[in-house]
């Protein structure tokens, strides 16, 4: 699943279908928060003895098999787009990525086959801040020179509109 999801670190994490999140754990012995914004951690369901399996993922690494103390107080559920109501919006574009988000400027948007037929920013009032006519089912988007913020990106394709909210954090 990591390897499908192109899971490679937090940003891709984040950006995949299962939205991973560095949300840190709990120490097993005082219960206080550790790590929150630094390591994602995720119990699997194999444990033995005192111990378990759990998935950990840092800024630019994953650890699929990590062994842990079971009292400690690491992430249990994922999000997948396709889950939450179990109906699938039919303009909705499968397959879309954009990563990284959060991004220092540069993102990818990547379709998975269908060739993307323009690329369109916005900004939180929702105006077209950039406009972008890919060549392919892959772009490469440089928005470095934008301000720290959250921008709305949407990608049209013949078929299908999605849209997908990207953070800029220089």
């Amino acid at each position: 699943m990591i390897t499908e999801e192109g899971i490679t670190g937090s940003a891709s994490a984040f950006a995949s279908d299962l939205k991973l999140v560095v949300a840190g754990s709990r120490d097993g012995g005082t219960g206080t928060l550790i790590n929150a914004g630094v390591y994602g951690n995720y119990w699997s369901s194999t444990t033995s003895g005192v111990y378990a399996k759990n998935f950990s993922l840092g800024d630019t690494w994953v650890a699929p098999a990590d062994d842990a103390y079971r009292g400690y107080g690491m992430s249990m559920r994922c999000l997948n787009n396709d889950l939450h109501t179990g109906i699938q919006d039919p303009g909705e574009m499968r397959g879309l990525r954009i990563y990284p988000n959060p991004s220092k400027g540069s993102i990818t948007v990547e379709m998975g086959g269908t060739p993307i037929e323009r690329i369109n920013v916005h900004g939180e009032d929702l105006r077209i801040i950039r406009s972008f006519k890919p060549d392919g089912v892959q772009a490469e988007l440089s928005l470095t020179d934008m301000p720290n913020g959250t921008y709305f990106v949407e990608v049209v394709s013949e078929s299908a509109v999605s849209w997908r909210t990207v953070v800029i954090a220089h």
